[in-house]
This record gives C-alpha cells, sequence and structure tokens, in this order.
C-alpha cells in the first residue's frame, strides 16, 4: 500500500475511534501528530531509497 494511502486509512481510523469515543479528542490529536511522523519518515526512507 502506498504510504499515502497508509497515512490516510491511520487518519481514518483515528477519526472513527474518536467518533465513537473509544479515544478522547486529547487522544486523537495524539494519533494524528503520530501519524503525521509516521508519513514523513516513510517518505523520507522511500526518497533515500531511491
Amino acid at each position: 500500500m502506498p504510504i499515502e494511502d497508509q497515512y490516510d486509512e491511520l487518519l481514518k481510523m483515528a477519526d472513527k475511534m474518536e467518533q465513537t469515543d473509544l479515544i478522547t479528542a486529547k487522544e486523537w490529536r495524539q494519533l494524528i501528530r503520530d501519524a503525521g511522523a509516521v508519513f514523513e519518515y516513510s517518505r523520507e526512507q522511500f526518497e533515500d531509497e531511491n
């Protein structure tokens, strides 16, 4: 799965967890930050390989 699709899926999952009250707004924000960090790291690793 492309990096962008993985990132989108992580965001969707975080949204669903917040909407169903599995996580708080604070936890949602942290998941979004973490997803962004993983996306950036993965993108950098991909660029370094090419």
